[in-house]
């Protein structure tokens, strides 16, 4: 009886041993992607006082009917000042085959509004990483809508220089230093959403 009894105990050992222990989850290893530095800003850098004055001479150009001279107005304030929106419903008022491109941009900086500038720049990034011919609603990416999406992540991702400091001088992490990671992690997730979606 003793030996069954051991044998028994050495069974039940011998399948406790061979029973893998549940695994379990550490998140001591995991590793954020690096960040991927914005493009450097164009030769010559932005300027918001010429752009807004090229916006002038292409709404005088446009009223008095000079529709070509208009638009090469309107597309010099817009690689000025790409955030201008101005100079993107001028450029949609004077070029009629410009109109869905010009609208695209409008839009997606009507939307960014307010929004962060890191955020921002993120949604811009997403859109110059997209392969020519991605379909966005109505609106196809060519190559001037990535190129001009790198632009644009390139004005938003320059230190302390997007819009909200051409307007008062600080960017929107200046002046909200106590902003929790949770609320800019739902921005950035809100932003690389919308700013993809086609104009309407």
């Amino acid at each position: 009886m003793k030996l069954a009894l051991v044998a028994a105990l050495a069974l039940l050992t011998a399948a406790c041993a061979d029973t893998p222990a549940p695994k379990t989850v550490s998140h001591r290893g995991h590793v954020s992607p690096q960040a991927v530095p914005a493009p450097p800003p164009p030769p010559g850098g932005f300027d918001l006082a010429k752009a807004t004055a090229l916006v002038d001479e292409a709404r005088g150009h446009r009223q008095a009917g000079r529709l070509a001279e208009a638009r090469q107005a309107a597309e010099r304030a817009i690689d000025l000042w790409p955030a201008e929106t101005a100079a993107w419903n001028e450029l949609a008022a004077a070029c009629d085959s410009c109109a869905p491109y010009a609208a695209f941009f409008a839009a997606k900086l009507e939307f960014s509004q307010g929004l962060p500038d890191r955020a921002v720049a993120l949604g811009f990034q997403n859109i110059a990483e997209e392969e020519v011919g991605t379909q966005a609603g109505n609106f196809t990416y060519d190559q001037a809508a990535i190129d001009m999406a790198r632009r644009l992540w390139a004005f938003y991702g320059r230190a302390g220089s997007a819009e909200t400091v051409a307007s008062h001088g600080k960017t929107w992490g200046e002046e909200h230093p106590f902003t929790s990671m949770t609320v800019i992690g739902g921005t950035v997730a809100g932003i690389l959403t919308g700013i993809k979606s086609a104009a309407k």
